[in-house]
């Protein structure tokens, strides 16, 4: 099935899922050096472990949302096909109308022509709309993906403050691992903020096509009174 998409949305979409999945999980201390922590020393490390689970559950919870707007899509597309459809019926059957030269048919005719247009120009407009709200979806997902990688690297900090602290170890080699530790964080922040920005991007630009859809739905010609009728 072909779909188009924004090439520019769709490249800095896969550009973050990209860099997010390349996040630099870095485990530079194990469990055992963190053995010997008190509760009190473990406070850090166990809220950056906490977000480290939540930031998964979303992660997976994005994953599903993305296979559910997946047949969304499917549904949109297939609504385009269907009014494109009648729209050709109804031209042909207005010609008829044209021909037999008929004032009421003719304009009953036209009426369901006209009615048919502003269907095809909703359900393209309600496309493009689905297709922005995947690429929502994916930008949420590139951001929960760094979000993993943003608690992860914290929680690497906090068991490197928490160890320097609790050996007092002022050595280079000791200021080095906590120094390359608030780096990592630091970078990955960095990474973080600028999913979230094009995340804003994506939710901007998909409230805006929601709203063109929604317009041209309300402007859809009524069906003439009989039609209309009909269930």
């Amino acid at each position: 099935m072909s779909r188009t998409f924004p090439i520019r949305a769709t490249v800095l979409v896969a550009a973050l899922l990209l860099g997010a999945c390349s996040g630099h999980r870095v485990k530079a201390s194990s469990d055992a050096d963190i053995a010997g922590l008190t509760p009190e020393e473990r406070a850090g490390i166990d809220a950056a472990r906490q977000e480290v689970v939540t930031a998964q559950q979303e992660e997976s919870r994005l994953k599903g949302d993305i296979d559910v707007e997946k047949r969304e899509d499917d549904v949109a597309e297939q609504e385009v096909k269907r009014a494109k459809a009648e729209m050709a019926i109804a031209e042909t059957n207005l010609k008829s109308a044209n021909e037999g030269g008929i004032a009421d048919e003719m304009l009953a005719a036209k009426q369901r022509r006209d009615h048919a247009r502003g269907e095809v120009d909703y359900r393209k407009a309600e496309l493009t709309h689905r297709q922005a709200e995947m690429d929502l979806l994916k930008a949420k997902l590139a951001e929960a993906i760094s979000a993993v990688d943003t608690a992860q690297a914290r929680v690497e900090l906090e068991k490197a403050r928490a160890l320097t602290k609790k050996s007092a170890d002022v050595s280079p080699e000791a200021e080095r691992k906590l120094a390359k530790a608030e780096s990592n964080a630091a970078n990955q922040n960095l990474r973080h903020a600028d999913t979230r920005v094009t995340t804003q991007k994506a939710q901007k630009r998909a409230d805006k096509l929601k709203a063109e859809a929604e317009t041209l739905k309300a402007a859809i010609p009524p069906l003439p009174a009989a039609a209309s009728a009909v269930p």
